[in-house]
């Protein structure tokens, strides 16, 4: 009885995981059909199951593994497709800028907010008053020295 009890746990278990597994697909699916994230992943898809690549994936598998020709003929391959891959994601952003516009700029604007007790603006004011009234002052001599010095001349 034991044996049949854990039997029906682990069919219930599996159904449970399988429907999980589905949402979980069918949810991916939505992702793919509804962004843009979804979108070039499907166009990436697309780009490798292409009859070119796959036969030249095609073609290196059936070559001699041992041989330098080979090893080489791989790498450049690899090599390829990156530079490929990031063309063609490069072309996109450009494509993308020039329909959304040039640069994102991201502008914070910074409010600094500083407490003052009216006795300290007073004596701020005060302050400027006073160094106000020295400059006027000493522009005032100043001017008085240059009109004595003009007409000394």
């Amino acid at each position: 009885m034991d044996e049949f009890k854990n039997h029906m746990n682990d069919l219930t278990q599996q159904t449970a995981d399988a429907e999980r597994d589905r949402l979980m697909y069918e949810k991916h699916e939505i992702w793919r059909q509804t962004t843009w994230a979804g979108f070039i992943v499907r166009k990436l898809q697309d780009f490798g199951k292409n009859r070119f690549f796959l036969a030249v994936a095609e073609s290196v598998r059936d070559q001699d593994e041992d041989n330098i020709q080979f090893i080489v003929f791989r790498n450049l391959v690899r090599i390829t497709i990156i530079a490929m891959v990031i063309l063609f994601l490069f072309s996109i952003g450009k494509v993308l800028q020039m329909i959304l516009g040039h640069e994102f700029v991201v502008e914070q604007e910074i409010v600094v907010v500083e407490e003052i007790k009216s006795s300290e603006l007073k004596k701020r004011r005060s302050a400027k008053d006073k160094r106000g009234a020295i400059n006027r002052s000493s522009k005032h001599e100043n001017e008085e020295l240059r009109k004595k010095s003009v007409k000394g001349d």
